[in-house]
Parts: structure tokens; C-alpha cells; sequence
């Protein structure tokens, strides 16, 4: 997952390092300590669940 920082995402000591993944893949959040290991200090998540979201959805009428 370093290459993936370094060579795919350029992200470099000090930048900010935002993350949004489903509940599905909560195992990439790993991706915190790797990132804390290059020097990145401002680490966030947001994590959704797609099963909360259907079923809210479910309930709405086309109208809404």
C-alpha cells in the first residue's frame, strides 16, 4: 500500500490524507498506519455503509 501512496497518489510528508471506503472494505483502513509511517499527519475517514443507504432508499416515493 506505500507504492499506492507514493507512486499512484503522490501524497508526500505533511499533506492531508482523506479516505472514503464502504463497511465492505473497512480492512483498507490499514491504510493508516502506513501513511502515519511516511510522515502523514492529517488522516481521515469516512466510512459509509451502502446496506443503510438501500434501505432508506426503499422507503422513499418516486415523488421524494
Amino acid at each position: 500500500m506505500e507504492k499506492l501512496l507514493e507512486s499512484c497518489l503522490k501524497i508526500e510528508k505533511n499533506q492531508p490524507l482523506f479516505v472514503s471506503i464502504t463497511i465492505e472494505r473497512i480492512d483498507f483502513a490499514s491504510i493508516n498506519k502506513i501513511a502515519l509511517n511516511m510522515g502523514i499527519k492529517d488522516i481521515y475517514f469516512e466510512i459509509s455503509n451502502p446496506y443503510l443507504k438501500h434501505e432508506a432508499l426503499k422507503k422513499l416515493e418516486v415523488e421524494e
